[in-house]
């Protein structure tokens, strides 16, 4: 209870810091009509800048656009569109008279938008063109090099970084460098860059973040927390120093984390107690022991036990033993308790209660994570944006070795307290198996979720083995 309210303090203790930072968005606010191309100053006012960073976003009659400018200090007071009409990413955007702009923190903790509307106009900014002597003319690059980060992207199987870039304007005369760096946790990470020679038009390279299950990576697990590890990529040219270019940085955030659970639960002929915990996370958890309950009743706590590797599961069998001759059924919880809980991305697979009898089977099937993933909402966004709504998305495992007869699945999912919604489908697992269970997997597990942190549970009931997991997770963008 103390470890519980102390936490309690420190969350809100952080709500409360976080409450003090502002920001107020001074122009546009309402009535500006901006040229295609032209150059014009975004600016704010802010209370408590500290080192917080925060995007610029294009928004169109409520709708988010695009961002014109990720991970801009708060404290800078003002940036330069340099060329209105041109996203971050090198995305053109057409005239309209609707436009704003919102300034959120990355964070996303605070936010303040237009007071009002402005117009963005079809007529390009003029070209000012310099009158430079016949005799005294040097060579003019009417189309400097503008290099693009197009793609980035971690893949969450298998941590392996997906990186592309083009150049969209005149050919470079040097050499630029694409350098990977991540932020904001324990990372043991070699330094990774890569060369862009001159020559080439666009580059595109594939590398591992993390160190998992033996195969290399640049990055390797320490004690990775509970959110998200941001990997950021920059491209860094002699060309483009000192000049504010659209789509030159970008950066996309991976779910390392760990996550102990326990399955397969039984009350064994000769009076043991097994089962088995594995890591469901993608990094080494920390050292681990466990307490197993009779009846409600302690009745065993065990020593420390070691690092747990990604994806492993180990065969734990009790030192309790039931008494001789006992028969018929009996309740047994055994609860896995992390050295350092904090790290996890949750604690509700890390308690599993079954009433077993001496010749129990070990069929068991555990939520093995639940993640959000981003998808595209007509009904609310026109155009569609793909970074604004979210639906939910998890994985179901077998983690026994044996095959799981093909019955119905009963599925409950709740939201942020809200009403329970109820789906059942047939269902079958081979030994170790996973399904993940998603709606374009067809298996709808609840509805379009906005940008923030949201409260989910979830309770599965597969033929014997039931099971319900809550936690809370923010979707991200």
């Amino acid at each position: 209870m103390r470890k519980t309210a102390a936490i309690l303090f420190v969350y809100f203790l952080g709500v409360f810091v976080l409450s003090a930072q502002s920001v107020k968005v001074k122009s546009p606010n309402g009535g500006e009509q901006w040229a295609l191309n032209s150059s014009q100053a975004i600016t704010w006012t802010f209370a408590n800048a500290g080192s917080v960073k925060v995007n610029i976003i294009l928004r169109n009659s409520n709708s988010k656009v695009g961002i014109i400018k990720s991970h801009v200090p708060l404290s800078a007071g003002s940036f330069t569109w340099t060329s209105v009409g041109t996203l971050e990413d090198g995305t053109p955007v057409g005239p309209g008279i609707n436009y704003t702009v919102r300034i959120r923190d990355v964070g996303d903790t605070f936010d303040d938008e237009s007071d009002a509307a402005f117009s963005i106009s079809g007529a390009p900014a003029p070209l000012v063109f310099k009158k430079i002597p016949p005799l005294d003319r040097p060579p003019v690059n009417l189309f400097p090099p503008q290099l693009r980060i197009t793609h980035l992207s971690i893949d969450p199987g298998t941590a392996i970084v997906s990186f592309k870039a083009k150049n969209f304007g005149g050919p470079m005369t040097k050499d630029a460098k694409v350098v990977l760096s991540t932020d904001g946790y324990q990372l043991a990470c070699q330094a990774f860059e890569f060369n862009w020679a001159k020559s080439k038009e666009s580059v595109s390279f594939e590398a591992r973040l993390l160190t998992v299950n033996g195969l290399a990576g640049f990055c390797a697990c320490k004690l990775i927390g509970a959110g998200d590890v941001c990997l950021n990529a920059d491209i860094q040219s002699p060309e483009i120093q000192g000049v504010n270019v659209p789509g030159i940085h970008a950066y996309t955030c991976y779910p390392a984390h760990y996550d102990l659970a326990v399955s397969g639960l039984k009350w064994g002929p000769s009076g043991a107690i097994s089962f088995a915990v594995g890591n469901n996370g993608q990094c080494p958890s920390s050292a681990w022991f466990y307490r197993l309950y009779r009846m409600g009743q302690l009745v065993e706590t065990s020593g420390l036990k070691g690092s747990i590797a990604p994806g492993l599961w180990n065969s734990t069998t009790a030192a309790y033993r039931m008494p001789a001759n006992v028969g018929g059924s009996c309740t047994f919880k055994v609860e896995v308790v992390s050295q350092l809980p904090a790290t996890e991305t949750t604690t509700a697979n890390n308690i599993m209660e079954v009433r077993t009898t001496p010749n129990a089977g070990d069929y068991q099937i555990v939520i093995s994570d639940i993640q959000f993933s981003g998808v595209a909402d007509p009904a609310r966004d026109n155009p569609p944006s793909v970074d604004e709504y979210y639906e939910l998305v998890y994985t179901l495992t077998n983690t026994s070795g044996k095959d799981y007869p093909e019955c119905i699945a009963r599925v409950q999912t709740s939201i942020d307290n809200g009403p329970v919604v109820e789906r059942k489908f047939w269902v079958s697992f081979g030994p170790n198996e996973k399904v993940v269970l998603s709606k374009s997997n067809g298996f709808p597990t609840g509805p379009v979720l906005p940008y923030g942190t949201h409260t989910v549970a979830v309770s599965v009931n597969i033929c014997p083995t039931f099971m319900k997991k809550t936690m809370m997770r923010r979707p991200q963008g």
